[in-house]
């Protein structure tokens, strides 16, 4: 299924949801809505991710965000293969404002799917 259109939720939180069947997202939409709704701090982006049986298998993605004056700036939204939590910390996160909206656990390739900022 491809991302569902964004819902509004008080207090200025919005949601959107991606339905996915396939190992990658269409991330591109999930980026552009967030940046969209400018946030001001990466605190104010969350995520929901659950996958459903064993490697490889369906998966769904619920992004959160505030809407806000910009402070944060742009963030990407990617998908990062890794090796173990060692490789994910030192190569990924070190130093880096993000998010983490979930793992994706993949025949002979874990991902982390993340939210960082530019």
């Amino acid at each position: 299924m491809p991302v569902q259109p964004p819902q509004e939720h008080p207090h200025g939180w919005g949601s959107i949801v991606s339905l996915k069947e396939s190992p990658r997202p269409d991330l591109d939409k999930i980026q552009n809505w967030i940046n969209g709704r400018r946030p001001d701090e990466i605190g104010h982006i969350h995520a929901v991710f659950s996958q459903d049986g064993g490697p490889g298998s369906d998966y769904n993605i619920t992004v959160f965000c505030k809407k806000g004056a910009g402070k944060l700036g742009a963030v990407t939204v990617g998908l990062h293969p890794y090796q173990g939590p060692q490789d994910f910390v030192v190569n990924h996160i070190t130093g880096r404002s993000l998010v983490v909206i979930g793992f994706y656990n993949a025949v002979g390739q874990d991902s982390v799917f993340t939210v960082m900022k530019n």
